[in-house]
């Protein structure tokens, strides 16, 4: 995802979801073709490590349903 202000990104993430709701969803449905992720978060080198480098991410569990899709929500706070 990339946030952009006029012709210039401002930031540019990523969306990650919790491993074993990843795996459910890779397990059903229309994904199940593709097989298990091929990469855990601790070998991705992109979330981050907030006791060596200040980064990190928080995932707030809320009911959830694998019915017909699945809701996310981001807040993303962008210095303009």
């Amino acid at each position: 995802m990339t946030a952009r202000l006029g012709d210039r990104d401002v930031l540019t993430t990523q969306l990650y979801f919790d491993e074993a709701y990843t795996a459910t969803v890779h397990a059903t449905g229309e994904y199940a073709r593709f097989g298990p992720p091929d990469t855990s978060w601790a070998d991705d080198g992109l979330i981050g490590d907030p006791a060596t480098d200040g980064t990190g991410i928080t995932l707030a569990a809320a009911p959830t349903s694998l019915g017909d899709g699945t809701l996310g929500l981001v807040n993303l706070g962008v210095p303009v």
